[in-house]
Parts: C-alpha cells; sequence; structure tokens
C-alpha cells in the first residue's frame, strides 16, 4: 500500500497545474451516480463536495449501479450486503439518506446494454429533478475500470437527454416528466495515465474535510488494514525515519489514522492548486456549456467591476465646500439681473399703433377670394348647346337590344343541332 501511495503522489504532483475556484451552483437537490459503494469518496472525490452541498440545503440522492459483489473477502453475496450498510453508513457522515442500488453485476457491465442502464438514469434524473448531478468523467483518460467507463458514459448521456420529451415518453404516461439539471461535475483517478483534466476546484472547510474522512472509514469491508501499521513502520525504519503518532496506537486505529492522512493529503494538495487550504476538483459542465460565447460573456459580466451610483449632488470636503458656497455667492451678487424673458414682448406705444394701422389698411385693401363651389354652373350660353347636344346624340343612338342568358337559335339550324345532341346521346 505504501509503494501504491507513492506513484499516487507522483501522478498527482505531475498534474498540478493551477485550477479556478467554482462557486457553489444555485439548487436544492443533487444526484450523486457512482459504479460502487464507496465511490462517494474516494481519492477522486466526492465527499467534500457532497457535504458542503448537503450544508448549504441541498437535498442529497446516492445511486450504486453495481451490486458490488468482488469489494471484500467474504464472498459474493455477504459483500454486496455489507458493502450496501456500509455505504449507507458512510453517507450518513456527508448527510446523504437516500440511497438507490440498481444491482448490475461489479465489473460485468461491458456487455450490458448501455441503453437499458441509461435508461434507469433517465427515469432517476426525471423523478428527482436534481439542479446538480455529480459522477464520472466519462472523458478521463486511461480509466480501467469498466464500471467507471459504462457508467460515467451512460450518466452524461442521461444528464443530456433526461430533457426531451421524445426520449422514453412512457416516462410521461408515470407522471415522470422531462427534467434539465443545470450542472454536471465529473471526476476521474488520477493515478492512472494521464487522468482527469478538470477545469474547476471546490473549495472544502474542516468540517466538510473532516466528515469526508469518516465516510470513507466507514467502508471497513474494503479499506479496514491492521497490518498497515507493521508494514508502514518497517518501511519508515530502514530510512531511518518514524511516525510517533502512527507508534502510539493500535493496529486497528492506525488503519483508521492512515486512511485520515491519505485524504486530508490529496484535499490539501489539491487546495494548493487553487490557493486554499482544502479542495476537490472536477471537470465541470453547466447549461451553458454548448453556448461558449454566451458563457464568456455572462462571466466576464460578473467579472466587470460594479460602477458606484453616480450622485447629483456629491459633498465636498468641509473646507473646499466653504470656499464654493463663498464664491459662488460672491459671482451671483456680482451678476446683473436677467429680466424675464417673456413669449410675446409688448412693443413700444408708438411702434404698437401704426401696426394696427398697417395690418388694418391691408386686410381692407385685400380682394375677397370667391366661395369654392364643388359644382360649378356653366355659364348661361353654352349650357343650353351642350344639352341640346347630348339630347340629340341620345336619341340618334340605336336602343340596345336586351341580353338574353340562353339566345334562342335561329328556326332552321336549332333542328339540326338538337338532332345531333339526340343522336350523340343515344349512342
Amino acid at each position: 500500500m505504501c509503494k501504491w501511495l507513492l506513484s499516487f503522489a507522483l501522478a498527482v504532483a505531475s498534474a498540478g497545474q493551477p485550477l479556478p475556484l467554482g462557486e457553489l451552483p444555485r439548487g436544492k437537490v443533487v444526484l450523486i451516480a457512482q459504479p460502487h459503494h464507496d465511490d462517494h469518496t474516494t481519492d477522486y472525490g466526492m465527499g467534500g463536495f457532497i457535504a458542503r452541498l448537503v450544508e448549504n440545503g441541498y437535498r442529497a440522492i446516492y445511486v450504486r449501479a453495481s451490486n458490488d459483489e468482488k469489494d471484500g473477502n467474504n464472498g459474493y453475496a455477504k459483500n454486496d450486503i455489507i458493502n450496501l450498510r456500509e455505504a449507507r453508513v458512510g453517507l450518513r457522515h456527508l448527510g446523504v439518506d437516500e440511497v438507490v442500488s440498481l444491482n448490475w453485476r461489479n465489473d460485468f457491465m461491458n456487455p450490458i446494454p448501455l441503453n437499458e442502464l441509461r435508461e434507469q438514469l433517465i427515469f432517476l434524473i426525471r423523478k428527482h429533478k436534481p439542479d446538480v448531478v455529480l459522477g464520472h468523467n466519462p472523458w478521463e483518460h486511461y480509466q480501467k475500470n469498466p464500471d467507471h467507463r459504462n457508467v460515467g458514459r451512460a450518466l452524461v448521456e442521461a444528464y443530456w437527454m433526461a430533457a426531451d420529451p421524445n426520449v422514453h415518453p412512457e416516462h410521461l404516461a408515470l407522471g415522470v416528466n422531462p427534467h434539465a439539471a443545470r450542472h454536471f461535475y465529473g471526476k476521474g483517478r488520477l493515478d492512472w495515465g494521464l487522468g482527469q483534466q478538470s477545469n474547476v476546484a471546490i473549495e472544502l472547510n474542516e468540517s466538510q474535510q473532516r466528515k469526508k474522512e469518516l465516510a470513507i472509514a466507514a467502508h471497513r469491508n474494503v479499506y479496514h488494514n491492521p497490518g498497515a501499521k507493521k508494514s508502514y513502520v518497517a518501511t519508515l525504519a530502514g530510512e531511518g525515519k518514524s511516525l510517533p503518532d502512527l507508534a502510539a496506537v493500535d493496529d486497528d486505529t492506525a488503519s483508521d489514522l492512515i486512511l485520515h492522512w491519505w485524504m486530508n493529503w490529496i484535499s490539501r494538495d489539491i487546495g494548493k492548486r487553487a490557493g486554499v487550504r482544502y479542495a476537490e476538483d472536477y471537470y465541470h459542465m453547466d447549461q451553458w456549456d454548448d453556448l461558449p460565447g454566451l458563457r464568456k460573456f455572462l462571466t466576464s459580466a460578473q467579472a466587470a467591476p460594479a460602477r458606484p451610483p453616480r450622485a447629483r449632488n456629491s459633498p465636498l470636503p468641509p473646507g473646499q465646500s466653504e470656499s464654493v458656497v463663498r464664491v459662488f455667492k460672491t459671482s451671483a451678487q456680482a451678476a446683473p439681473a436677467r429680466p424675464p424673458r417673456a413669449r410675446n414682448p409688448p412693443l413700444p406705444p408708438g411702434q404698437s399703433e401704426s401696426v394696427v394701422r398697417v395690418f388694418k389698411t391691408s386686410a381692407q385693401a385685400a380682394p375677397a377670394r370667391p366661395q369654392r363651389a364643388r359644382n360649378l354652373p356653366l355659364l348661361p350660353g353654352p349650357s343650353e348647346s351642350v344639352v341640346r347636344v347630348f339630347k340629340t346624340s341620345a336619341q340618334a343612338a340605336p336602343a340596345r337590344p336586351p341580353r338574353a342568358t340562353h339566345t334562342p337559335l335561329p328556326p332552321g339550324p336549332s333542328e339540326s343541332v338538337e338532332r345531333a345532341a339526340i343522336t350523340r346521346n343515344t349512342r
């Protein structure tokens, strides 16, 4: 185990790139879908983040996709029962009360129909309507575990498809309507190849870090190892070193202590990349993930400093305000008074009489405008000739015969036409 921890430390140190701190997403429900009983809290998360969400009012649901029959040394049936029981104990440390087991066979998820697993996850997303979904990052590199690969892929597809009413419309008949979760946080192993490519860190406080350590220690069927103390002490002694805290406790306590140190060191190492004491790292997608331009705009708008409100009458400093008032009063007293502006200023007495006289004279001299008639009568002479011409034309025009709808044919041709019609109809 000591060699494994050393290789893990080297892998994490090689991936130590700075990470931005992420804000806690708004919402009320988080759904965590993982392959195994202990994936809620391991070297790749997610116990601290779950504890922080619950402390901020979230309701959490944990989905265990496999039956974990191969985790432990008690045979398949007992391993399944023990691991489920310990998962509930560990999750209670994080504030999670609801655990859903899908019971696919442990490490046998490659041959199962991915569509069936995906439909189960779509149904659970629609039923619980989470704002946040946590799971494995399906795009992490060199993932050896088939359960991690398949559950991660099915989950991210379900996260995307659960909002489409045309996907599994039979759910709607059960009253389970489409739902779009706003956030996905993916986690991955750090000790296999290139590992997880994170884009955000979530800060943890001391309480959340402590809950994370207690949660993993609850999985004694898998992690409890009383022989670890003897192995560590011997390895350190060979290097001329010792751990007094480890030597002072019994083997059972030492096993739990090693787990606490391990989880604490991981959170502190990731925290260094984000400039905080404790943190977990994730690959984060939100509702703007397919709209990078809009996300960039929203991010820049949030990052822009707020413009201070503009005051109409900003108070001046005490000394300066007195001098300004003194100068203003002096200027106001020295300035000549401006006469009030009248809309129709009166003319001087002599000038007003002459203007009125000119206006009356012009009005009297102007000829009256004749009233415009719509139907102007013709002059006496031409009107009689026009009427005479019109009557003469009307009398000379031949009368137009009335138009008949069915014009009768002349006597001769009509008989031949009728005969032809009768002959054609009798053929």
